[in-house]
């Protein structure tokens, strides 16, 4: 390979020396003339006796034609300068050590040939810009610290370059006048370059080279100590980069416009990095650019910000780049973590790195911040039902949201523009896995939760009669229009010839067009835009429900098969007509023998079941979960308990909720004001003999009473009395309909 490369070398050199006449040398102080050709190089040899400058005066050129020439060091390849010898001539001078230079004279293209006259002289004197030193080489010579350094660049190249070396890890200062200065690692990577002539650049130990620009320039450096917490150039890339540890601020800088920096840091245990972001710059609403990669060098996130940001991330080791797009400006950087079971973990972009989404869990996210990217999150929905997405934005932004099943097809997607706060996106799902996209289209933290509302709903995508949604008698079901011109479908059989009644809702819906069609797509009812009910005598058979809309939003529908009494609830008992009224509301059932057992206590379970079936107004959208010792997640009614206690219905108590335990009269007071958002009447106190102003009850027994929920009993409220199935159902059924 050695001899290759010697080869090589031997044929570059006779090819530049091919066209180049024997060197004559010539002494110093000696005028030489003679007559330059085309295509043929005149070579001079001059010996320079010790460290000085060498100058060169050439004679003007005459009749336009010009001569030009070249320098070199003691052999061709060491390129120092090159120019054209004008009418006026020109004088150039060199910094030079001691040793044999070239000088090459030839003519421009197309002049045949040209006369020439120069003179060289050599003064001794003490330089540090000796000749060649226009690029990176262990030529360079090496300068010393707090010593002005002088040098042109007028010809040639037009730069010089001079090493330097640091002892240790510190600030490199370097200023200067006339002149543009750059500072190089030794593997000729750039670290900092100023138009200004001064630069600051914090260094490690090792050599570095200093290139300097300008006709007549001075620049002199220093060294200064740097702050332990100090980022060190060159710290570019992955195995450079500096260490972020947690809690302790790092110094760094932004050494030019297109500087970047490097940092290695890593995450304990699953949650959100903090990161906090000052900056020297008074232009607030300048923002660095935020890469984070994983310990492969994946990129799997990217944010712009003024100040901080938050990612969700997984255990483990992580880079993040820094790109001021800054000048000479320092910047500090301190990360944090906040250990989080439920953050958005990057790289989630894709089905296939898909987070899993847990239902009432709110997860901490940030969205990518590019048109076309998503989060993306798996959801496993284990019984068909309606979901509602709640997004709670910190920041006004463009929002969108995409519901795909597990094969990738598109069934559910939303776009809102500039939305404020936050928002809720609807969707009835059967059970299976779906994906979950969200964008904010900006860099934008949010907040985003899934919750049941209901097991009973439409199932997207239901816009044909073969992908019809089944109807569930007896239950209040939802839908939702997720654009003009949806059509949702519903289907059911009857056995025999049966009564059917039915209530629709449009709720958020403007426009709305309900229609019962037969097995033959003959419209058998129809009802338009406001709440419409309806009873008929259907023959044994399969009929359809077409839904349709001009408008997005949610609905809901109640069938009704030939509801018939509870065996132990006949149209004689005191409570019939309210025990009824929830039962066709969907917010009870009864059990499988068709009874309801009325005087059987009431659960506080069952109560919290109640409340969220009924969908009362302070039932929130985002459920933000209490941990009660005794209801863990898999409770039943896990998710109806949260509900109250994320609304404030009822109390957070750390000893517990005590599901299976009874009810009191009082108790039932405040759930019941609390959850429908009841306010006192004023001048319309009601008294009751075993009720006191001092009571904690007695506000919400009062506000019962002024509505008419309550009348009590002989002048008795008796509060601590507990409730039974059929008086909280009447309590309950009262105050929906007050």
């Amino acid at each position: 390979m050695k001899k290759i490369h010697a080869y090589l070398l031997a044929v570059i050199l006779s090819a530049i020396f091919a066209t180049s006449a024997d060197a004559a040398s010539i002494s110093l102080d000696e005028k030489i003339t003679g007559t330059a050709k085309q295509n043929q190089w005149l070579t001079y040899d001059i010996t320079i006796p010790e460290l000085g400058f060498l100058t060169i005066d050439f004679d003007g050129a005459q009749n336009k034609m010009y001569p030009e020439f070249e320098l070199y060091g003691n052999q061709l390849y060491f390129f120092i300068d090159r120019g054209t010898i004008g009418i006026d001539g020109l004088s150039a001078t060199y910094g030079v050590k001691a040793g044999t230079y070239k000088l090459r004279i030839s003519t421009l293209e197309r002049i045949p040939e040209a006369s020439f006259a120069f003179t060289t002289r050599f003064t001794a004197g003490h330089t540090y810009d000796v000749e060649p030193n226009d690029r990176i080489s262990s030529q360079v010579p090496e300068i010393p610290a707090n010593t002005t350094i002088k040098g042109t660049t007028s010809l040639g190249p037009g730069v010089d370059y001079y090493k330097i070396t640091s002892q240790e890890d510190q600030y490199l200062h370097v200023s200067g006048t006339k002149t543009s200065l750059a500072v190089y690692s030794d593997e000729n990577k750039l670290l900092s370059y100023g138009q200004k002539g001064n630069l600051t650049v914090p260094i490690k130990r090792g050599t570095y080279f200093i290139e300097a620009k300008g006709n007549n320039y001075e620049f002199t450096y220093s060294f200064s100590d740097a702050p332990k917490n100090s980022e060190f150039e060159f710290n570019n890339t992955f195995e450079t980069a500096t260490a972020l540890p947690l809690n302790k601020q790092i110094i760094a800088s932004a050494n030019h416009y297109s500087d970047e920096d490097m940092f290695a840091f890593s995450i304990p245990k699953l949650g959100f990095a903090n990161i906090d972001l000052q900056k020297d710059s008074q232009d607030f609403y300048k923002e660095y650019d935020f890469y984070v990669y994983n310990k492969s060098g994946k990129e799997l996130f990217k944010f712009s910000s003024k100040k901080s940001f938050q990612m969700g991330l997984a255990p483990g080791n992580y880079y993040l780049k820094v790109v001021p797009r800054s000048d000479d400006e320092k910047y500090a950087l301190t990360l944090s973590f906040e250990e989080n079971a439920y953050p958005n973990i990057e790289d989630n972009n894709s089905n296939q790195t898909a987070q899993l989404l847990p239902f009432n869990t709110p997860l901490r996210a940030i969205s990518p911040g590019r048109a076309g990217e998503y989060n993306v999150y798996k959801l496993n929905v284990e019984k068909a039902g309606y979901q509602e997405f709640h997004i709670d934005l910190d920041a006004p932004t463009n929002t969108s949201l995409s519901v795909s099943d597990a094969n990738g097809n598109l069934i559910g997607e939303w776009n809102r523009w500039e939305v404020i706060s936050d928002l809720t996106y609807s969707i009835g799902l059967g059970k299976g896995t779906y994906y979950v996209g969200v964008s904010t289209y900006e860099s934008k933290p949010y907040t985003f939760q899934v919750t049941t509302k209901s097991d009973y709903a439409e199932q997207e995508g239901n816009d044909t009669r073969s992908n019809a949604s089944p109807v569930h008698f007896n239950n209040m079901m939802y839908g939702y229009f997720d654009a003009r011109h949806d059509v949702d479908y519903y289907t059911f059989t009857i056995d025999k010839t049966k009564t059917i009644s039915w209530i629709m809702d449009p709720l958020q819906v403007s426009t709305m067009n309900i229609q019962i069609l037969d097995a033959f797509n003959n419209v058998i009812w129809e009802g338009r835009n406001n709440k419409q009910s309806g009873v008929k005598e259907l023959k044994k058979g399969t009929y359809y429900v077409k839904a349709t809309a001009m408008s997005n939003g949610e609905y809901t529908l109640l069938f009704n098969d030939g509801l018939s009494d509870f065996k132990d609830v006949p149209k004689t008992h005191t409570y019939y007509q309210e025990i009824m009224c929830i039962r066709l509301l969907g917010i009870i059932n009864g059990y499988e023998d068709n009874t309801f057992k009325p005087t059987n206590p009431m659960q506080r379970q069952h109560v919290a079941a109640m409340i969220a079936r009924a969908n009362a107004p302070s039932i929130p959208i985002m459920l933000n979960p209490y941990a009660f010792p005794d209801v863990p997640i898999t409770h039943p009614n896990y998710t109806n308990i949260q509900k109250l206690v994320s609304g404030g219905i009822i109390d957070k108590n750390p000893n517990g909720f005590n599901p299976n335990g009874t009810i009191t009269r009082a108790q039932m007071a405040k759930i019941l004001v609390n959850a429908y958002q009841l306010e006192p009447k004023k001048g319309f106190p009601i008294t009751f003999i075993d009720v006191s102003k001092t009571d904690w009850y007695y506000e919400y027994v009062q506000i019962l009473a002024q509505y008419g929920i309550t009348t009590g009993e002989n002048g008795y409220f008796k509060p601590n009395q507990p409730l039974t199935r059929q008086h909280f159902s009447a309590f309950l059924a009262r105050t929906i309909t007050k």
